[in-house]
This record gives C-alpha cells, sequence and structure tokens, in this order.
C-alpha cells in the first residue's frame, strides 16, 4: 500500500543558503522590515544611474556578462559589489574567475546563481565554493541582516521610522 503522505516542498536556494548559516553560527541580527528600511536610507545617497551604468561597465569589463536582476537591487548595495568582487581575482587577472547569471535581493539575502555552479560541483566539500562566494559577498555588503545596525543608521530610523523602533531592538 502507498503512503499518500504529501512531500515537503524543497527549499528555496534562500531558504538552504539561510539554514547554512544558521549552522555555521551566523545569526540574523535584522529582521525583513528593518534591514529593507535601512536599505531605503542609502538610496537618496547614490546617483542610481550612474551607479547601475558604472556597475554594468564594471561586469562588462571582469565578467563579459552583465546578471539579470542587477537594476533591482539596493543602490547601497550595488556600490559595494565592484569592490566586493574585485578583491575576489588576484591582482594580475583581468577576469572574475566566474560568472554571475543573476542577482536579486530576497528575504534580506543577496541571491547570487552562477554560471558554472552547475557545470562544476564539487561534492566532496561540506561548503561548496559557490556557497563560499555567497558567503563572503553577502557578509561583505552593508548593512546585512547578520550584522547590528551601525550607529549611524540606528540613529537615522529612530529619527525617520519611529514605528520601528521596537523591532529595531528584538533580537532575531
Amino acid at each position: 500500500m502507498k503512503n499518500n503522505v504529501l512531500a515537503s516542498p524543497e527549499p528555496s536556494p534562500v531558504q538552504r543558503f539561510e539554514s547554512l548559516m544558521d549552522e555555521l553560527g551566523f545569526k540574523t541580527c535584522l529582521g525583513p522590515t528593518v534591514h529593507q528600511a535601512t536599505l531605503d536610507l542609502h538610496e537618496a545617497e547614490f546617483s542610481r544611474e550612474n551607479l547601475l551604468h558604472q556597475t554594468k561597465i564594471f561586469f562588462t569589463k571582469t565578467s563579459i556578462m552583465v546578471p539579470s536582476g542587477i537594476d533591482e537591487l539596493p543602490a547601497v548595495w550595488l556600490s559595494q559589489l565592484p569592490g566586493i568582487l574585485g578583491g575576489a581575482r588576484k591582482q594580475h587577472w583581468k577576469y572574475l574567475p566566474f560568472f554571475i547569471k543573476s542577482l536579486a535581493l530576497e528575504s534580506g539575502i543577496l541571491r547570487v546563481d552562477f554560471m558554472q555552479e552547475y557545470i562544476v560541483q564539487n561534492n566532496t566539500d561540506n561548503i561548496s565554493v559557490w556557497n563560499q562566494l555567497r558567503m563572503t559577498i553577502n557578509l561583505s555588503l552593508k548593512p546585512n541582516i547578520w550584522r547590528p545596525l551601525s550607529v549611524e543608521d540606528e540613529r537615522a530610523l529612530w529619527n525617520t521610522r519611529p514605528e520601528l523602533r521596537n523591532d529595531m531592538f528584538v533580537a532575531h
């Protein structure tokens, strides 16, 4: 007789990444509302059109392709990506050692999809090279959900978003 129990749905890539980060001891410090409000705080600091143009030039020169989804990323993250990703290559290398197919903000996490991920798989590691890159990128971005608010961001949110004051100090 068949067991008609419904299988639980497969976790999304972001849910798997969140679980990995949790298993490695990286606990979230910011809830989704506070994190998004913090990202929004920084939007006015940048000329979005110029920033997008510069970031696309970076990807064109170092990766040959511009990842899909780049237009929807928060400006504060766009401003940091070239420096973070540029640090992944050796000084004399012209190109990044990987191709990013797409980028997206999901649940406070930068979802990064690599072109080579399904071509080159290394199942012998507990943490794949792709997840190591995702960790490096996500932990390097500021603000991120695994770091407390900076004093400046905390002060700005306190003054501009009083409805979030209770959420700012809740452990996640």
